[in-house]
């Protein structure tokens, strides 16, 4: 299996931005060379709401061990009558990102799950992110949303990147003129009032029973 065939690796611009809580200090880093990572899965018919966040939370020591893995969302969304699962990745470097996504984890991934998963990794250049200091994002677990938002505008970015009720991580991304956008909320309500509140239109929302800092 050829992984280059397999990858499709975007050079762009990504800003994270966090909400910050008022009763949290926060730090602005600037860091460089960061990856983001998106895995999805087709899940069989018998892949459970409750299954799936069991398999997470086993799946958590090999996580925590990988090395680069700066941050995980583990996620599902249930697409008409097609379910998804997965995960969005924060690598500190390209290298670990190829280092774990090799052949063997593609070939592994297919014969354990039925299907080949579909990885799409975004290279950085640069990146800002506001980081919450002694953050415990398990008190969140079970509630936590993943909204996708595609094609956003130039003027609606800033709404990403400033503190809003619900908001906990914002992914920016950028390439070929256009701009997208993953946001960790507090919960769905606080989705759905976000998206509502500034007239946004097709956004996907996943459902993320499982965090990982590491």
């Amino acid at each position: 299996m050829d992984l280059k065939n397999l990858i499709k690796i975007s050079f762009l611009s990504l800003i994270i931005g966090l909400s910050i809580p008022s009763q949290i200090s926060a730090k602005e880093k600037s860091m460089s060379k960061q990856v983001v990572a998106i895995v999805d899965i087709k899940a069989k018919w018998y892949y459970f709401d409750f299954l799936l966040k069991n398999g997470f939370r086993n799946s958590i020591p090999e996580y925590e061990a990988a090395p680069g893995l700066l941050f995980k969302y583990y996620d599902f969304i249930h697409k008409d009558s097609q379910k998804e699962f997965g995960g969005i990745y924060l690598w500190k470097d390209i290298e670990s990102a190829e280092k774990w996504y090799d052949d063997a984890w593609f070939d592994r991934i297919k014969e354990k799950r039925g299907s080949d998963p579909k990885l799409t990794i975004y290279q950085v250049e640069e990146i800002k992110t506001f980081v919450l200091d002694n953050f415990d994002y398990r008190i969140i677990e079970g509630d936590s949303i993943a909204a996708y938002f595609p094609q956003i505008s130039e003027s609606k970015i800033e709404i990403f990147l400033t503190k809003a009720p619900g908001i906990l991580r914002s992914y920016i991304l950028k390439k070929d003129q256009k701009n997208y956008a993953v946001v960790l909320f507090e919960n769905k309500d606080s989705a759905e009032e976000f998206i509502l509140n500034h007239n946004l239109i097709g956004a996907e929302l996943y459902s993320t029973p499982v965090l990982l800092k590491n």
